[in-house]
This record gives structure tokens, C-alpha cells and sequence, in this order.
């Protein structure tokens, strides 16, 4: 169900938040890849960090031509992004973006966090 909510629509009261030009960002909790889909055709670098491997697989398979490094971690530690400098390197930088969700829809949505890690992409 979830790959045909409206990137748009759920998403509307973080928009606003992006930069405008491409930038890297990390989408933690990144379910099947819906988000750092939309991202990634934004124009983004997107790091999308998921520890359920069957939403990991099928968001890999699903959005295999889009410019996203799928990681399989999780919150709070993000221990496996350790081992991606072009990430470590730019953190002190790093902006979050997680507005409280206004509709049950976009709370049934925002169980992630997306934060702009450097701007723009290098």
C-alpha cells in the first residue's frame, strides 16, 4: 500500500525544508524506499538506512536505477554508516528534518528520519 501514497502529499510539510539544490541526503527507516526514491529523482544523493531486509531487498530491486546507497542498519546508532567516509565526513554539517506529523496519514508515514547531510552534493 504504501508505494502508492503521494510522495507530495505525505510529505507536504517538510518540502519546504530541502534544500533546493542537490545535496546528500539520509533517510533512516527508509521502509521500501518510497521517500529516498523521490528524493534521488529530486536531484539528491541519497543514503537510505533500513534494518528489515525484506523492505531493504525489494526497496533495492524496486529502485535499482536511481542514485541511492541502500545500507541495512538501523536507529539509534547507525553503526554501519561508519564505513561510508563520504557520509562521516560531513555529519558536523548535517540538518534534521522530521516536522511533527499533522494527519494520522503522514504519522502512519514519518516513522523515519530524513536529514539533509551536506549541501550541495559533492
Amino acid at each position: 500500500m504504501s508505494q502508492a501514497l503521494d510522495f507530495y502529499e505525505v510529505n507536504k510539510h517538510f518540502l519546504a525544508f530541502l534544500p533546493a539544490g542537490a545535496s546528500r541526503v539520509l533517510d533512516a527507516g527508509a521502509g521500501m524506499g518510497q521517500n529516498a526514491a523521490a528524493l534521488a529523482r529530486l536531484g539528491h544523493s541519497v543514503v537510505a538506512v533500513e534494518p528489515m531486509s525484506a523492505f531493504l531487498n525489494a526497496a533495492r530491486s524496486i529502485y535499482r536505477d536511481l542514485d541511492v546507497t541502500w545500507v541495512d542498519d538501523s536507529l539509534p546508532l547507525l553503526e554501519r554508516l561508519g564505513d561510508m567516509p563520504q557520509l562521516n565526513s560531513s555529519c558536523s554539517n548535517a540538518r534534521l528534518i522530521a516536522p511533527a506529523a499533522t494527519t494520522p496519514l503522514a504519522a502512519a508515514t514519518m516513522a523515519c528520519c530524513i536529514a539533509v547531510i551536506a549541501s550541495p552534493a559533492t
